[in-house]
């Protein structure tokens, strides 16, 4: 029985210590991993296309911001607080900006990017970029 008292209370103190970190906005995180927890993605596709949803829930469209560059997918998201000076008895929910960088295994066609969002899910549709042809070159005589 004690056992069980004693992880309770150690899960008490990891809550604690995760709320003060979150207020410093300060996170342990291994390489790599930057945002991934703040910004959820999913990538499903095929060998032509692929679309990636991130959860954004709250988000006005205009506070999203997507870049591409090559095979990266840079998506910035910015939650505002709409609730303003009001006082807080309990906040979980987090406001700020968060960024997440997403490398694809091909390279992006920008002319054929599409972005959408619907009920908290933001879909970016993408297009692979079309490899030239192997071209067999002869060689001559000299």
């Amino acid at each position: 029985m004690f056992f069980t008292k004693d992880l309770r209370n150690v899960h008490d103190l990891q809550e604690e210590m995760n709320k003060i970190f979150d207020h410093l906005n300060f996170r342990f995180v291994q390489p790599g991993t930057r945002g991934q927890k703040n910004l959820p993605v999913n990538i499903q596709g095929n060998h032509e296309e692929a679309t990636i949803s991130i959860e954004v829930p709250g988000v006005n469209t205009e506070d999203i911001d997507i870049s591409i560059e090559g095979n990266i997918v840079h998506v910035s998201v910015t939650r505002h607080d709409k609730e303003g000076e009001k006082k807080y008895y309990l906040k979980e929910r987090r406001t700020g900006s968060w960024k997440r960088s997403i490398q694809l295994g091909f390279d992006v066609n920008e002319e054929k990017v599409d972005a959408s969002y619907q009920k908290g899910i933001l879909y970016i549709h993408v297009s692979k970029q079309q490899q030239s042809a192997p071209k067999k070159i002869t060689v001559k005589k000299a």
